[in-house]
């Protein structure tokens, strides 16, 4: 099985209007997809993303998920910091430290699968 990486980028793209903002919440739909194949389990929920102040709460939870898929496989790279405050303040931030981790885990279980 072939794990999808994501463009870090994307996560900016948040503070742009119209297509900027469809990127970002493709990107997070097509994420929490990879993140919920990976757990095989479905607590990332891309949908959250909709409802403003609850969504930065839920990404505490996908991050406490990524950070277990890094000490799991032992990917070698930095956990991701969950401060709730800046999940919902400043959501691009986290987002695309989520996904630089992704990359990591996607290159590692790839490898693995090889």
């Amino acid at each position: 099985m072939r794990h999808e990486k994501f463009n870090p980028i994307a996560a900016w793209s948040h503070l742009a209007c119209c297509c900027g903002g469809i990127w970002f919440i493709i990107t997070y739909f097509g994420f929490c997809s990879a993140v919920n194949k990976a757990t095989a389990r479905d607590t990332c929920k891309a949908w959250t993303q909709f409802i403003p102040i609850y969504g930065g709460l839920e990404l505490s939870k996908v991050i406490g998920e990524v950070n277990g898929l890094i000490e799991h496989h032992g990917v070698d790279t930095d956990p991701v910091a969950d401060v709730a405050i800046i999940n919902i303040l400043f959501m691009p931030y986290p987002f695309y430290t989520l996904l630089v981790a992704w990359g990591a885990i996607a290159d590692k279980l790839n490898s693995s699968n090889s």
